[in-house]
């Protein structure tokens, strides 16, 4: 009877810890700036590139631009192909700029000392190099917002509004803020 008692006072202590165990790896996820599945960073890192890249335009007038990159893909991308396309993205751009994922098919790119004016040049580039892995049809589009001059921009603000633009793969929206 006792050994019986002492496993089940085990047993119960043991789901008490696993349970413990998933709230930390919850809360984890939530406060890291880096997504666990492709290794970028997630929503919170990219609001730290984003503010970041706010310091740099406040002190040295250095304008950006925050890049919206949406794939079609067709079914679940495994984390591997995830991290693959994250990977294809930050080849493609400088090794300044900063690819974040947001969810299964958003990334965002934060390109910094970028203007709008060249922009075209790299949502073609990142086009062919996307096409040529995932086929014409995986590029669902792009957007961006490029930024100038905003001292009362947010970092929030500057994706809301990437955000609420509808990507285009043929003529992407471009907000010069």
């Amino acid at each position: 009877m006792g050994e019986d008692t002492d496993l089940a006072r085990l047993r119960a202590l043991l789901e008490e810890r696993e349970a413990e165990l998933r709230k930390l790896r919850l809360t984890l996820e939530i406060l890291s700036p880096v997504d666990v599945t492709t290794g970028l960073p997630n929503r919170a890192g990219v609001l730290d590139a984003i503010e970041t890249q706010l310091e740099w335009l406040k002190r040295k007038v250095q304008p950006f631009a925050a890049l919206r990159v949406v794939l079609d893909l067709e079914g679940e991308a495994t984390p591997g192909e995830l991290a693959h396309f994250g990977a294809l993205l930050k080849s493609a751009l400088r090794g300044i700029d900063v690819v974040g994922r947001l969810d299964a098919s958003d990334f965002i790119c934060v390109l910094p000392d970028t203007e709008a004016a060249v922009l075209p040049p790299v949502f073609d580039r990142l086009a062919a190099i996307l096409a040529g892995e995932l086929g014409p049809a995986g590029v669902f589009g792009f957007a961006a917002v490029a930024v100038r001059t905003a001292p009362e921009e947010t970092p929030g603000g500057i994706l809301d509004r990437l955000l609420g633009l509808v990507p285009d793969r043929r003529r992407p929206p471009v907000i010069d803020v």
